[in-house]
């Protein structure tokens, strides 16, 4: 199976001629077209959009313990009392990977989400805003956190957001980006 990218985006996907002893990619077969890729994914996104499933998928998968320790690492390297802005942060990071005394603020956009973080009674500040334009004071943040946010986004969103994340950091501050 390949996959290309659509102008409209979500993507396309094509089957090799099996009776051909070609082993390229030869698209004979499209699996789904264009304008489906995105009503797949947009089922994809309503049905994760519930914290509880989005949370569960996430440790189902493994992925989120393997990236919260990578976070972990590097967030141990953060001054005292640090000010923490995980960006696109869904329903939050475990307070165990913050360090002593941090604040920590769970930015999204989706604001189910953010009502996940806030029933899970963690220390921390709720922020609904959009990546691309951050509502948070210049300088003003010790570490970014943006963990599987880009794949979200549409091209000409991302150099926004790795804009704005350099607009709010404090003079030595540090983005944390896994996705």
């Amino acid at each position: 199976m390949c996959r290309r990218r659509c102008e409209k985006g979500g993507y396309a996907g094509a089957c090799r001629d099996r009776d051909s002893e070609d082993e390229s990619n030869t698209e004979v077969e499209a699996d789904w077209s264009c304008e489906q890729g995105p009503m797949l994914t947009d089922i994809l996104h309503r049905v994760v959009s519930n914290p509880t499933i989005y949370d569960t998928v996430q440790l189902v998968v493994g992925v989120s313990p393997h990236l919260d320790r990578r976070l972990a690492a590097n967030l141990g390297e953060t001054p005292a009392r640090p000010t923490i802005l995980d960006v696109g942060g869904g329903t939050g990071l475990p307070p165990s990977l913050w360090p002593a005394g941090a604040t920590y603020v769970c930015m999204d956009i989706d604001p189910v989400k953010l009502a996940g973080f806030r029933r899970k009674d963690r220390p921390g500040v709720a922020l609904r805003g959009d990546a691309t334009h951050l509502p948070v004071r210049t300088g003003s943040v010790d570490v970014v956190v943006c963990k599987n946010v880009t794949h979200h986004l549409s091209d000409a969103q991302v150099p926004p957001l790795f804009q704005e994340s350099a607009r709010v950091l404090k003079p030595g501050g540090r983005m944390l980006f896994i996705d």
